[in-house]
């Protein structure tokens, strides 16, 4: 607490000028008279002893002045009592005092807080190095391992991986794009509660969790051999899309040119790829669509071999349904090559909701063989089911495939998984 040390006349001074202090306020100018009327006295006392003219004077002059002075501070007492300094400095000390003591309580409780709060435990996450490059060669690479230690979040990480992510305060890991143009490639060594080293790889726009889940891990690790949970059950060829006719343009044989209406591609075979379609845009960006026959409907597997590209995209047209059947909609999936998950996909503006769903976009798991090429085994149920399976929609049918881009594909296999 603040304490002030005055004397007895600024006690005075200070309880005679406070403005709420009702008949405090005559106080100083019953002072200021008894003042006068002393000094007027003692000028009387020298005046009738003889002394000097300017001694009685100037007392005299004292007690007037006195006398004045109480006389006007009685009739604007109120007044002065607004300005005199001593009620304004009482008042900056009284509000001085509350905010030391607030500051006492505010450090007095932190001290408590501290003493509450468990000390922090060292996580169980361990960076041992994390890159960020493009996937194809050349470009930068950046070392972003410290950046991803200072993500971790008690024994865990989270982070959607694009290039405007990597911060460590104020600094920016990943200060320019390592490849313009091209997709990015994030390749992370860790470990969890003191176990063994576990690399994982995630691509760019996908989200990094850590650690991860070792039952998906298990059933990944399946799907990468390319084989899937169900196929250890009989396989029933459907339909096979087959480029059998080329030279001749896949144009003249059912394919129709959906995007865009200006561009130009050239069709050929990919000697690496028996029976394959290769597509070179010449032109502007160029999408060929397929519609397949009724009795393609059965399938619900689908299997080929691609050479991928930077542009490559390929697609699958489903209808889909309610599990009741109330509502069917047809949904465009587009499949890349990486660990199974679904990706954000850019909205179409041309879909009519009234027919379709919003296009979507899937990583799958194939098998990779030489020569850049991916062999691919999609459950067309799953893909539904990883895409739409939280909004209700299920698996109906297949009924059109799409390419586009430049890229090499095998003829494609459409399946039927027989129950058993």
């Amino acid at each position: 607490m603040c304490k002030m040390n005055t004397s007895i006349l600024g006690r005075i001074l200070m309880a005679g000028s406070d403005p709420h202090s009702g008949g405090k306020l005559w106080v100083m100018p019953a002072i200021l008279e008894v003042f006068g009327f002393s000094s007027v006295l003692k000028a009387y006392d020298t005046f009738d002893a003889g002394r000097p003219w300017f001694v009685w004077f100037g007392y005299a002059a004292t007690g007037t002045v006195f006398l004045a002075g109480g006389i006007l501070w009685a009739v604007f007492r109120k007044r002065i009592a607004e300005y005199w300094p001593w009620h304004q400095l009482r008042v900056a000390i009284a509000e001085l005092a509350k905010v030391q003591q607030e500051n006492l309580e505010l450090a007095n409780s932190l001290n408590t807080a501290r003493e509450l709060i468990p000390a922090q435990q060292p996580s169980k996450l361990t960076i041992h190095s994390a890159l960020y490059r493009a996937l194809v060669p050349g470009g930068k690479e950046y070392d972003v391992t410290d950046c991803l230690r200072n993500m971790i979040a008690g024994d865990s990480l989270v982070l959607q991986i694009q290039n405007g992510n990597f911060w460590i305060g104020n600094i920016n890991c990943v200060p320019k794009d390592p490849f313009e143009g091209q997709k990015k490639w994030l390749q992370v060594e860790y470990s969890f509660d003191g176990g063994p080293t576990c690399k994982i790889e995630r691509r760019e726009d996908y989200r990094l969790v850590l650690p991860e889940d070792t039952a998906l891990k298990t059933e990944l690790a399946a799907l990468k051999t390319g084989k899937l949970v169900a196929t250890s059950r009989p396989v029933e060829t459907i339909y096979m899309v087959s480029f059998d006719y080329l030279p001749l343009s896949p144009l003249e044989k059912g394919w129709t040119q959906v995007y865009n209406p200006d561009g130009m591609a050239e069709f050929g075979t990919d000697p690496d790829i028996p029976g394959s379609l290769r597509m070179k845009i010449l032109k502007s960006e160029v999408a060929i669509h397929h519609n397949l026959p009724p009795h393609a409907a059965l399938a619900d597997h689908l299997e080929f071999t691609a050479k991928y590209t930077n542009n490559t995209m390929i697609f699958t047209r489903l209808n889909v349904g309610t599990k009741d059947g109330s509502v069917q909609k047809q949904v465009d999936i587009k499949y890349y090559y990486g660990e199974l998950h679904t990706a954000p996909t850019n909205p179409d503006p041309g879909c009519d909701p009234n027919k379709g769903l919003p296009e979507q976009t899937i990583y799958w798991p194939a098998q990779v063989l030489s020569g850049g090429r991916l062999a691919f085994n999609i459950d067309l149920r799953e893909a539904v089911n990883l895409s739409l399976g939280a909004q209700g929609w299920v698996f109906k049918s297949i009924s059109g495939v799409r390419l586009r881009g430049n890229l090499s594909i095998s003829p494609l296999v459409l399946s039927k998984m027989q129950q058993t």
